[in-house]
């Protein structure tokens, strides 16, 4: 089942978190981490994404709530990890581990 992105930012204007500019340039994570419900309507958990700083590289934990599972994945600058983490998400890239917590 899909997240609906295609209605953009005002698909829920009662969620909180509105940004345009990043639903425009990373419109799957966006919707990972804003959407409340799936295309069919069922509720869903907000994804969550836990970034840090080692030396020269930035890292991310993206956190499907949802579905109990995160990968990892790395990069050289914010810009270009959230765009990877777009891609990955979009074309279903991601290598999810389960989330034992």
């Amino acid at each position: 089942m899909a997240m609906d992105v295609s209605k953009g930012a005002s698909h829920n204007p009662g969620h909180l978190f509105v940004d345009e500019e990043m639903c425009a340039e990373h419109p799957d994570l966006y919707a990972f981490m804003r959407e409340v419900s799936w295309s069919d309507g069922k509720k869903r958990l907000t994804g969550t994404l836990t970034i840090s700083v080692e030396g020269r590289v930035i890292k991310c934990s993206t956190h499907d709530r949802d579905g109990k599972r995160y990968f990892w994945l790395t990069g050289d600058t914010l810009k270009g990890l959230l765009s990877s983490i777009d891609r990955a998400l979009r074309d279903d890239t991601c290598e999810w581990r389960p989330d034992k917590r």
